[in-house]
């Protein structure tokens, strides 16, 4: 595994190297390399130029003219690499970069045998990527799961080759297993009366607003509301077949969930009607997670689609929903005269 010296050497070779260029593509080639938490893809990353690269203990950052960084860490076995002429392609490349400054291009590889490393499109918290940030919460977080591992570690090691040993490892591997999804797993958990009414108020307002940052005109957009209103809340009740969920990590509520069941038979499609992450938790990838799991859930109701709208401002959110795999059916798009 490298050590700080290593990679600061890394550091400085590829500010050396790269300061000043501008990213032409982005692209990950394995399905480990960026990080569940990056609030947007490699994709997302053409344009813009490479400003400063910074490190903190073992963190890489690279420092963009835009608001968020690119994030690395190499793991055990990660590498930055230049392509140069004449050499062979690198056997393990994970991530490619496109680099370009005047007539000057370079190709950046991040190659890694052993996938432990990763890259992540984050925002800076007081200078600081977030990761790096949230690392000791992440580890204070995982501390009871690991103590029951080391538990049945002990417990499996002295079982030996007793005449039961074949049983109790099946079920060690079992508890192993739980131990370390248990910290991992979302839960979606229908919200109380009183919650339900404290939020619908604030979920009707935040929407307007919305509406009329997308260029509608404040007019069209309250028409837009009271027809929305009526349809999903007939006598100010919800209509059948909607969802209305808390968002757990463990017995803290880190965002909510408003869906809907399919309304024609068969058709198996579920519509999100609202996702959204308190602001305090945004960025240590609760959004990505809630969808993935969103996607079992659905799943073991039948469903066969997830459908959602999403506003041309909230560029984050296309993003995320382009590394899920979500299909664009349509744009509406305007101009002004």
């Amino acid at each position: 595994m490298p050590e700080l010296p290593e990679v600061e050497t890394v550091r400085r070779g590829l500010a050396h190297l790269i300061t000043g260029y501008t990213i032409t593509s982005g692209q990950d080639l394995h399905p480990r390399v960026l990080k569940m938490s990056s609030i947007a893809p490699l994709a997302s990353l053409p344009g813009a130029r490479i400003k400063a690269i910074n490190r903190r203990s073992k963190f890489l950052w690279f420092i963009l003219d835009r608001p968020e960084v690119l994030v690395a860490h190499l793991g055990m076995s990660g590498q930055f690499l230049i392509n140069r002429p004449n050499r062979p392609t690198p056997k393990h490349i994970c991530a490619t970069f496109e680099l370009n400054r005047g007539l000057h291009s370079r190709n950046l590889y991040f190659n890694d045998q052993r996938t432990f490393g990763w890259l992540s499109v984050e925002r800076l918290v007081d200078g600081v990527a977030q990761s790096r940030d949230h690392f000791p919460s992440m580890a204070k977080k995982a501390s009871r799961a690991l103590n029951a591992i080391v538990q049945f570690t002990e417990l499996y090691l002295r079982i030996g080759h007793h005449i039961f040993a074949q049983d109790v490892r099946c079920a060690f591997s079992r508890i192993y297993s739980s131990c370390v999804m248990i910290h991992s797993m979302l839960m979606f958990v229908p919200m109380t009366a009183s919650e339900f009414d404290s939020w619908l108020p604030s979920s009707f307002a935040g929407y307007r607003t919305e509406i009329i940052a997308s260029g509608e005109e404040e007019v069209a957009a309250d028409q837009n509301l009271r027809q929305t209103r009526q349809g999903l809340f007939p006598d100010d009740k919800p209509a059948s077949g909607q969802y209305f969920m808390k968002i757990l990590d463990q017995d803290i509520s880190v965002g909510m969930l408003w869906l809907r069941a399919p309304q024609i038979e068969g058709s198996g499609a579920w519509y999100i009607y609202q996702i959204e992450i308190d602001e305090k938790f945004r960025g240590n990838g609760y959004g990505r997670q809630t969808m993935q799991e969103l996607e079992d859930w659905v799943r073991a109701r039948g469903g066969s689609r997830l459908v959602l709208n999403v506003f041309g401002q909230n560029v984050v959110a296309q993003s995320l929903y382009d590394s899920l795999g979500f299909t664009t059916q349509a744009k509406r798009m305007f101009k002004e005269l």
